[in-house]
């Protein structure tokens, strides 16, 4: 049943109501369970986000599950203990509104981060840029990624979450560039272009030369496609909170910062292709984040 609802091999598929009632009768029906299934009944399934992982080839499965509001579980820790709360997220509205709701109310906020003293770095970002799910986006990214790429003597890093995209998009600028042309590995050539996750990007940037530019090919908002995220969204919808300002936006606003900090060590430069950054009006809290910046209108031979 799981296997017949992935939409690709080995994919996460979210594990429903349906499934976790299926689940319970089974573990019923055995009598005495040792943990943690003898603790599965315990679970409220509007509280906790759970799904599959998926092994096609050996037709197996394993489940996992995590609390939807993780604070909620420790609140009696968070609220009747002194502690001391460190979290590199900043100004995080999700973190914020966490923390309320568990009860949590801090004495002292004290702010670790250094006066904002850094040089602005240079941002392409032309209007009129297709739309993410627009049919010509593919060819966008290819062709514009091209021009950025083309004379460029250092380093180029490429964020794409998107697995089919950044693979194609990859493909595309190989058969360009040739071998200047990497997919996450972390001994590029000299001038080459790494194409890559966030989340790659972020974990191995301190091992890498200082990019040349850095280019943003979408932006990191939070697929729905992750059971966990999806399960999260329907968590906002029931109780009516803006589910998006309130959640994939803080959590995306989160990433750019610490990604664009090599760059402005040596004046480099940050694209952003993705057209909802002067289409939607949120577009403009992705630009403050990123400050200090400057204009860079067009594309000049280096």
């Amino acid at each position: 049943m799981l296997f017949s609802q992935a939409t690709r091999a080995d994919v996460p598929v979210k594990f429903g109501k349906q499934e976790i009632s299926f689940l319970r009768d089974l573990i019923d029906s055995l009598g005495s369970v040792p943990f943690p299934w003898n603790a599965f009944h315990q679970i409220e399934s509007d509280e906790w986000a759970s799904w599959a992982e998926l092994d096609s080839k050996m037709l197996s499965w394993d489940l996992h599950l995590k609390p939807l509001e993780p604070l909620k579980n420790i609140q009696e820790l968070i609220v009747n203990q002194p502690i001391i709360l460190l979290t590199s997220s900043g100004n995080n509205k999700f973190i914020r509104i966490q923390l309320e709701e568990a009860g949590f109310t801090p004495r002292v906020v004290v702010n670790l981060d250094q006066p904002s003293l850094q040089e602005p770095i240079s941002l392409f970002a032309p209007y009129r840029q297709p739309l993410p799910n627009n049919e010509t986006y593919a060819n966008h990214l290819l062709d514009q990624s091209r021009r950025l790429v083309l004379g460029r003597y250092g380093i180029s890093v490429i964020l794409l979450d998107d697995t089919q995209l950044r693979l194609t998009l990859a493909s595309g600028l190989a058969a360009e560039f040739g071998r200047r042309v990497v997919h996450e590995i972390t001994s590029p050539e000299s001038n080459g272009v790494i194409c890559c996750r966030w989340n790659w990007w972020l974990n191995h940037k301190d091992y890498l030369p200082i990019p040349e530019q850095v280019i943003i090919a979408l932006l990191p908002l939070a697929s729905l496609e992750s059971p966990l995220i999806s399960s999260r969204v329907e968590a906002f919808k029931r109780s009516g909170r803006d589910w998006f300002r309130e959640f994939l936006l803080p959590e995306a606003l989160c990433l750019l910062a610490p990604a664009v900090a090599p760059i402005r060590k040596n004046h480099g430069r940050l694209a952003i292709l993705d057209g909802r950054i002067r289409r939607r009006d949120w577009g403009n809290e992705v630009l403050r984040t990123i400050e200090p910046w400057t204009p860079l209108h067009r594309l000049l031979p280096s």
